[in-house]
């Protein structure tokens, strides 16, 4: 289909000026290239912003490409713990303990999931969906151990630097500091600077789910990955909870969780905690990147009309 840009710019500039937005980035690619890529108000299209639980697409393909090509198993606990399926508890624990080992960066993934495999199953696996980072840490360790090298490193080397993503990584020297995106809340009505900027982080703990830094430029070459391997990645589309994901925790629709990815009427998409949303729709061969940074639950509902927009043309 063709693509013109004119009502979403519109759209955009009307929520820069009107101050729901501080500013953002977007892309938006079919499957041989960028068809529209620009950047409005406080953002600029080199901007790197941390993307949070819009990695998971990402960590689950590069587990995928690591499973295809005989490096080690994506049996059924695999899958499950890539789909929020595994009886692995959620991010809405209570138990400090659980808290815990999600929120200090301090220890390795190693040590992460060693305590993570200590804690109760909170339902037998398959029978339900909670939506767990901790999981996501497991199957990147499993990656790990099966391959015998980090985690980001793994990354790199199947998905990152095979599609030129070099801008996309867990940790950097402080380099890319500059260019990192400014972190706005809403406080009263008001947007401004948040209080705690996110920070580059040079070791520690690979949040495997969701610790990525990334660009505009650098998920539309993802997309552009998953438009053009239908077939091959079909099964990271497809639903892998049995029907029990009935919940996204962003409140907006959906069909299942895959593989990584969260599905809705054939599109496949993920939204991070921190403004991010990427977005494919197959049958269109489009693929759309939405970044801002601020507290999603305050973008959410106007990326999904923005989408819903660029879908009708």
């Amino acid at each position: 289909m063709s693509f013109d840009p004119g009502r979403i710019r519109e759209r955009l500039l009307e929520a820069v000026a009107g101050e729901s937005i501080p500013g953002a980035v977007v892309a938006v690619t079919n499957a041989q290239s960028t068809l529209w890529e620009e950047a409005f108000g406080a953002q600029n299209t080199t901007d790197i912003f941390y993307i949070a639980s819009s990695t998971k697409p990402l960590a689950a393909t590069a587990i995928f490409l690591l499973a295809e090509r005989g490096d080690l198993e994506l049996d059924t606990h695999l899958r499950q713990l890539l789909s929020h399926s595994a009886g692995i508890f959620g991010n809405d624990t209570k138990d400090p303990i659980e808290r815990e080992l999600l929120r200090n960066a301090g220890r390795s993934l190693a040590e992460a999931a060693a305590g993570i495999s200590a804690r109760p199953l909170i339902y037998p696996p398959g029978e339900r969906a909670v939506y767990s980072d901790a999981g996501m840490m497991l199957a990147g360790r499993a990656a790990e151990v099966a391959c015998g090298r980090g985690f980001g490193a793994l990354m790199r080397e199947v998905l990152l630097d095979p599609l030129g993503m070099s801008d996309t990584f867990y940790f950097n020297d402080g380099s890319a500091a500059p260019r990192l995106a400014v972190s706005y809340q809403r406080t009263q009505a008001k947007l401004q600077p948040a209080v705690l900027q996110h920070r580059l982080k040079h070791d520690g703990l690979v949040r495997v789910g969701s610790g990525l830094f990334s660009t505009a430029a650098d998920l539309a070459k993802f997309l552009r990955f998953h438009l053009n391997n239908r077939d091959r990645l079909a099964e990271m589309h497809r639903d892998q909870t049995n029907g029990h994901w009935h919940i996204d925790p962003m409140g907006g629709s959906n069909a299942g969780y895959g593989l990584g990815w969260q599905l809705d009427g054939g599109c496949f998409f993920h939204a991070g905690a921190f403004g991010s949303l990427i977005w494919a729709n197959p049958a269109l061969q489009l693929g759309v990147v939405l970044l801002a940074q601020l507290p999603i639950m305050q973008v959410y509902s106007f990326w999904r009309q923005l989408l819903k927009e660029v879908a009708v043309g």
